[in-house]
């Protein structure tokens, strides 16, 4: 996944990506994996990057169609 992420955002990352278990509080039993990453893009530029990776190899996993891992990026300019 890092190398994905890298590959799309051109090596941006400013921090390493993050695996964390996260539980809806509504639903004991519902769990779901959640990669964390923050980029050092502007939002405009981050957001079209984001949707370009999510199109062209994110929509395409297994364990997005699943619904067992879910990605949340954040974008700063600093």
């Amino acid at each position: 996944m890092r190398e994905k992420l890298e590959a799309h955002f051109k090596n941006r990352l400013i921090t390493s990506p993050v695996l964390e278990v996260v539980e809806n509080p509504e639903e004991p039993d519902d769990r779901i994996l959640v990669l964390f990453a923050t980029m050092q893009l502007s939002i405009s530029e981050g957001l079209r990057t984001f949707e370009t990776f999510c199109r062209e190899w994110w929509f395409r996993q297994q364990a997005f169609r699943e619904g067992k891992l879910d990605i949340h990026v954040g974008f700063s300019e600093v």
